[in-house]
């Protein structure tokens, strides 16, 4: 079955950039730690944006602005010499898609807006938020208080 196999080959790739994403936190650059910090402090003390917002306000930067362009157009960002074909195209959206929705903290992969999303779900979301527990340690300056 076609749908199974290019499902099983998307929750691979998506696997693949969520470890290299995650592995590299600490590499994130310290005026860039900062910004974050100042960020989720700001939207900490600001308890009518809700619970979600602290970590959202980071997420969101990282995967909806640098992440999921980056996926989308390696080219524009030095990651490849040409562009993708179509096919590889369809991928790399699917795969920017996937990371917006993790970005956002949402679920809205899991909607019936867009069903043929749903194998990727359990890729973007398993038990404990990853992201949620990675942009806690991306708002500390390296050498930083916890």
């Amino acid at each position: 079955d076609d749908i199974a196999k290019n499902a099983e080959a998307l929750t691979g790739y998506l696997e693949a950039i969520f470890a290299r994403i995650f592995a590299s936190v600490n590499n994130c650059p310290t005026d860039m730690r900062r910004v974050f910090r100042h960020l989720q402090q700001n939207a900490r003390k600001n308890t009518a944006l809700g619970g979600d917002t602290a970590f959202t306000v980071v997420s969101g930067f990282l995967f909806l602005r640098f992440f999921a362009p980056a996926v989308l157009s390696p080219k524009l960002f030095g990651m490849r010499e040409e562009l993708a074909d179509a096919q590889a195209a369809r991928t790399l959206t699917l795969l920017a898609k996937a990371l917006m929705s993790v970005g956002n903290l949402g679920s809205s992969i899991d909607s019936d807006k867009e069903a043929y999303m749903r194998p990727l779900y359990p890729v973007c979301y398993r038990g404990d938020d990853p992201v949620s527990l990675q942009c806690g340690p991306v708002c500390i300056p390296c050498g930083g208080p916890v």
